[in-house]
């Protein structure tokens, strides 16, 4: 089963990324859902790398900023959660829900440029600078009084359609592999083949002897036996 998981892998990728383009169309309609999506992108961000990060990460005080960072999100997501499941009328509660988002927002990338001017952390570039943006956005929301779910949903398609994008390139990437794979072993089996038969086809010295063997007899042997 797990073989078959791993070689068709690009399959459910395919699948995956046509979900989650849907998905991104039907929140724009279901606002409670949309509620529910975000809340649990917090919460998957905080719990699956709540372990692994600090693990990793030897500085002691940043590890520490990063743990109440990451207990945050989780909180703030099952916020979200709870709200979306309850299906009520959340319209009163937009600008609410958009100050926690903007501030989740905004405690990534303090954290991250925190971590990386005082703390010494290794920075790339582009992490560098999306965590600029993030900030940016995150400021420019607070400024303008947080922003409408309808104005969310439009992000979260955003986000399906490009996490689609980066399923689909990949799944592309290992579905040529797979293609590849199995071209392979079709030659290599029909390269197999060719050589069984041409062993048991008889040598040209075979061939040779045989028909010097054949011309060599006498017809007339038969009779006088």
């Amino acid at each position: 089963m797990k073989k078959f998981l791993s070689k068709y892998v690009w399959l459910w990728e395919f699948i995956g990324a046509a979900l989650l383009t849907s998905l991104g169309i039907i929140v724009g309609f279901l606002n409670n859902i949309l509620l529910v999506i975000v809340g649990l992108i917090f919460i998957f961000l905080g719990m699956f790398r709540f372990i692994p990060l600090l693990k990793t990460t030897d500085d002691s005080l940043l590890k520490w900023i990063l743990a109440i960072e990451l207990i945050i999100d989780i909180a703030a997501g099952i916020v979200l959660l709870v709200i979306g499941l309850k299906n009520e009328n959340i319209d009163n509660l937009q600008l609410v829900f958009g100050y926690i988002i903007c501030a989740i927002l905004y405690l990534r990338g303090f954290v991250y440029l925190f971590s990386v001017s005082l703390r010494k952390e290794k920075a790339k570039i582009v992490l560098f600078v999306f965590h600029i943006m993030l900030l940016t956005v995150a400021s420019i929301l607070v400024g303008r009084g947080g922003f409408s779910l309808n104005e969310l949903s439009w992000v979260i398609l955003g986000l399906c359609v490009l996490c689609s994008l980066v399923i689909c390139v990949d799944g592309v990437k290992k579905y040529g592999n797979y293609r590849n794979e199995e071209y392979a072993k079709t030659l290599t089996q029909k390269v197999k083949e060719e050589e069984e038969s041409s062993k048991d086809a008889p040598s040209a010295d075979e061939i040779i002897e045989q028909s010097n063997i054949t011309e060599g007899e006498n017809p007339q042997d038969g009779l006088n036996a």
